[in-house]
């Protein structure tokens, strides 16, 4: 099955499993990971926090609109919110430090901020990493994601853009 919205793009399909072997080896690769997580996608937040418990990564929420989300769905690991980013109530543990080696799933408008913040703060870790994980940016947001690969050349971060294919797989 070919998805129609893959054809005449410039990406390349991959399967579930190829990007669960991808998103493992940037786990075991990197410091610190931000990954961005579209505001109505339940499945990759699973996906995403289920290889993060596995690799014994802490887990944080840097997003007003994440956090909604994760409220409607059991994670598989413990999650914290960074109280500077998050300000809907959340059952989640509010926090302002962020650990080692930690994963935060930030949204895709704030994930700039976020990094620049933590650079300031001294937390942004050498060999850290973004997962920019939008699914199918349409031609006008191609301008932001140029300028979004800038900020992060100059911060120094290492970037992915993966787009997630929905599986029919239920993930445990």
């Amino acid at each position: 099955m070919i998805e129609s919205t893959n054809l005449g793009t410039h990406r390349i399909p991959i399967s579930p499993a190829e990007e669960e072997s991808m998103l493992k080896k940037m786990l075991n690769g990197h410091t610190t990971i931000v990954v961005t997580i579209h505001l109505l996608d339940a499945e990759y937040a699973l996906f995403v926090t289920k290889h993060a418990r596995e690799c014994g990564r802490p887990f944080y929420i840097a997003s007003d609109e994440v956090a909604r989300l994760t409220e409607l769905v059991e994670l598989p690991i413990e999650a914290r919110t960074l109280y500077k980013y998050v300000k809907v109530a959340s059952h989640f543990e509010e926090i302002g430090d962020i650990e080692e080696n930690a994963l935060i799933i930030a949204s895709y408008n704030k994930v700039i901020d976020l990094l620049r913040e933590m650079r300031v703060e001294n937390v942004l870790r050498s060999n850290a990493a973004v997962i920019l994980s939008e699914p199918e940016p349409q031609v006008e947001e191609a301008q932001k994601y140029s300028i979004l690969i800038n900020w992060l050349i100059r911060l120094d971060v290492q970037s992915y853009i993966i787009e997630f294919q929905v599986t029919t797989t239920p993930i445990s």
